[in-house]
């Protein structure tokens, strides 16, 4: 019986490819995903037309008195945009660029961001590297001349948090 389950729960890895990631608004859970693999793409800011400035994107971290990390995601010329996610790409009003953001934990997609604040916990202790894109709502990564939009920061947990 566990060997059955076992092999269901392999086979179903090696042929799920590329999981969703974590959308619970109360942030219990995560679904780690390897971007070194692949990428959902890059969408230049300048291929959309209508002379769109480019997002820019800052990332803080500030430990919690309590546990985790508190996450502020400064952005400008980009608004969120969930009630819009999963369909075509669009510049909002006043040419402002829409869409959602995702985090990065050591390269493994973490959490889709739908607001500038999300609590991160969970995490082991030593040093992350923690990273926030801006993507469209289709979840191509925003971009700039090929860079991609995004912002890192190092932290260190120093105990494991809940």
């Amino acid at each position: 019986m566990i060997k059955t389950i076992l092999s269901s729960s392999l086979i179903a890895l090696l042929l799920g490819g590329c999981q969703q990631e974590n959308d619970v608004a109360d942030n219990s859970t995560n679904t780690k995903h390897d971007h070194q693999a692949h990428h959902h793409g890059l969408l230049n800011i300048e291929s959309v037309g209508n002379a769109a400035p480019a997002p820019m994107v800052t990332l803080n971290a500030v430990e919690d008195s309590m546990n985790g990390w508190n996450l502020h995601i400064q952005v400008e010329n980009f608004t969120f945009t969930p009630e819009h996610v999963n369909s075509e790409v669009k510049v909002g009003k006043g040419n402002i660029i829409e869409g959602h953001a995702h985090l990065y934990v050591d390269n493994y997609q973490w959490a889709r961001l739908y607001s500038p604040w999300y609590h991160l916990k969970n995490l082991t202790p030593g040093e992350h590297i923690l990273r926030v894109s801006l993507n469209t709502n289709d979840h191509a990564i925003w971009a700039s001349a090929d860079e991609e939009i995004s912002s890192s920061v190092t932290i260190f947990q120093k105990t494991l948090t809940e």
